[in-house]
């Protein structure tokens, strides 16, 4: 019967010889040795004896016995030998009564190598065990900021620490840090039992579902999509779901993992597509004559500037189109639940639904996945969900042409600029104004304040001896304040010469046709949608006051053109950020959309920094959580 076995073993490895052969592959088992003659060891440390999975043992320590297997594992040496006794022995044991001593590994960038037992490691994958008791000492590499792979293991250590658990491996960085956060456990401290074996039973039943679903050959771990779901679901809820729940999931969250196989996972689109793109798609797919909308706002358009801009781009659309029946739904988050507000929304029938906050990116997600035929859309920047599109506007091109007027007209050499959220984009406001002083006043420098500081210090103050501040775009009618744009103080109160704006309605519109004249289709991609329109797309805009020079205006009007037909884009040229810091240094050179996005420096003329997380507000910390640049605190 052992004999049969071994047979069938040797079959097994014979084919994994002749396919990795055939592939140009070497095809015997890794020897440690060799791959650690191009990587320096820091140290040793002994692990004591624990489980190790098999699928993660996937080679020898020295050379001496590589040549007996396949790179499977499986035996290569005749039937009738020694080795194939002593095989079909630990076969008869293993069958009879379990194999018990464990075997002497290396661990070595999560992956483990036999130094004692390779039969018995052959064995039990011929048997397709899970495990093997192992005693295990661990070779940790020399860190090394440049080696991406060694980054990622030093995470992978860290979470080790945490919890103990070599089975959780990702294929990104910070996804360990998010696994942490998401399961609400400690950062710090190591976790306590209840806490690892709730994460370790949900792996393990999400590995069975994944594998079940047939998704193993996406380019992706087994932990990068449990992730995903915990970041769609939460984690709580996937640890109640029995097995068949899991594999609905997987299911519906399909095309979000297919994202996570893309390098970089966000797709910018810049430029709205037009209606006679695809004439074909205008015929084929005919207007629908009655649609209905829901807006969805985290607050009241009555006590929140930025909820009262998009209240104002409703009633664009809705002037737009008189037709539509539009639902509005104020202070999502007031009972915490967003998810069942938008699912009220589409229980109403809204056909596209906008949710017009970054903290309502979850709950649009969780609802879009599980509502497939509703067009959902979150207001928020460089977000990794394909069931969601977002949108945004590139509102730097409109502060680099407020910072031409701060910097024409300031004569202390010194400007005033107040943040709020240190956010993605908002990055690139900051470092456009700054750019715009500096072309018109190369020796001014520009003050940055943030509002969303628990801590406020002496900012006001400070803000007081100021000429020129450049503040937030918008106000509420219930508190109007003067106090937006660019303003001078010379007078005593605010005088108001440039104010950037946001046109949502323009947008509204503009994704409704998209929808309307089937072109909606045909912006699919692999990655995940996001639309960053700009002056050109008209979402963005400037307003100039009368007070303003007439010379001032002119320029402004010009240089406002010049980016709309893209002949003018800010971030060109040299720029060097604080700390001497060169993030071009020549003339023509061009900064990627992305690279703007993701902004995570500032300019060298600006006196301030990026706060770190512990000095923001409570609601500041949500905000940044999800979709923020965070700095460090000094």
């Amino acid at each position: 019967m052992n004999y049969e076995e071994y047979e069938k073993a040797l079959r097994k490895g014979q084919r994994c010889y002749r396919h990795q052969l055939v592939r140009g592959e070497y095809p015997y088992l890794p020897v440690l040795d060799h791959i650690l003659r191009y990587t320096p060891v820091r140290r040793e440390v002994y692990l004591g004896t624990i489980d190790v999975p098999l699928e993660q043992v996937v080679g020898t320590s020295t050379e001496g016995r590589s040549h007996a297997f396949a790179a499977n594992f499986m035996p290569l040496l005749e039937k009738e030998s020694e080795f194939s006794m002593k095989w079909e022995a630990l076969c008869r044991a293993h069958l009879d009564e379990g194999i018990k001593d464990p075997v002497k590994v290396y661990e070595f960038m999560n992956r483990f190598y036999v130094q004692e037992g390779n039969k018995r490691v052959s064995v039990l994958k011929y048997y397709d065990a899970v495990s093997i008791s192992a005693s295990v000492y661990r070779l940790a590499p020399v860190y090394s900021a440049e080696d991406r792979d060694i980054r990622l293991y030093y995470e992978f250590m860290n979470f080790y620490d945490l919890t103990g658990l070599n089975v959780i491996w990702f294929s990104r960085e910070g996804s360990y840090r998010n696994l942490v956060k998401a399961t609400g456990n400690s950062e710090t401290e190591r976790w306590d039992d209840e806490a690892i074996l709730m994460l370790r039973s949900l792996y393990n039943r999400f590995q069975l579902a994944y594998k079940e679903k047939n998704l193993s050959k996406l380019p992706i771990t087994v932990s990068d999509a449990m992730l995903k779901l915990i970041q769609i679901y939460g984690y709580e809820e996937l640890c109640e779901d029995s097995a068949a729940a899991l594999k609905a999931k997987i299911t519906k969250a399909r095309e979000e993992l297919e994202v996570l196989t893309e390098e970089d996972a966000v797709a910018l689109k810049l430029d709205p597509t037009e209606k006679t793109a695809n004439p074909i798609l205008n015929i084929l797919a005919p207007v629908k004559k009655k649609y209905t909308i829901g807006f969805v706002n985290d607050k009241d358009p009555k006590t929140s500037a930025w909820t009262y801009g998009h209240d104002l781009g409703r009633s664009h659309l809705q002037n737009t189109y008189p037709d539509l029946l539009i639902h509005t739904y104020n202070e999502a988050l007031k009972d915490g639940e967003p998810e069942a507000v938008i699912q009220s929304a589409i229980d109403d029938g809204c056909d596209l639904i906008f949710t017009t906050s970054p903290r309502l990116l979850d709950g649009s997600v969780k609802a879009a996945v599980k509502n497939s035929d509703v067009h959902i859309l979150n207001c928020s920047l460089n977000t990794s969900y394909k069931s969601v599109r977002t949108y945004y506007g590139r509102m730097y091109e409109a502060k680099f042409l407020s910072g031409i007027v701060a910097g024409a007209l300031c004569q202390d050499k010194e400007v005033g600029y107040v943040a709020d959220y240190p956010l993605y984009g908002m990055i690139a406001n900051i470092n456009a104004f700054a750019l715009g002083v500096q072309m018109t006043n190369p020796k001014a420098r520009v003050k940055l304040f943030w509002s969303k500081l628990m801590d406020q210090g002496n900012q006001a103050a400070e803000m007081e001896r100021m000429s020129y501040v450049c503040g937030q775009e918008l106000t509420t009618p219930c508190s109007p304040s003067r106090e937006f744009g660019l303003y001078g103080k010379e007078g005593g109160d605010p005088d108001n010469l440039i104010a950037p704006v946001w046109r949502w309605g323009e947008y509204y519109v503009r994704v409704l046709d998209t929808i309307r004249h089937g072109l909606w289709n045909s912006e699919k991609d692999k990655k995940a949608l996001n639309y960053w329109w700009g002056l050109p797309a008209g979402v963005v805009d400037v307003i100039c006051s009368g007070t303003m020079p007439s010379s001032v205006r002119k320029l402004v009007g010009i240089l406002r053109e010049s980016i709309i037909r893209g002949d003018l884009r800010p971030f060109s040229g040299v720029l060097h950020a604080q700390g001497g810091r060169i993030i071009t240094n020549e003339e023509y050179a061009q900064i990627s959309a992305q690279d703007i996005m993701k902004m995570d420096w500032l300019l060298e003329n600006i006196d301030g920094r990026i706060p770190a997380m512990e000095e923001l507000t409570e609601e500041a910390k949500q905000l940044t959580r999800i979709q923020g640049v965070v700095g460090d605190k000094s």
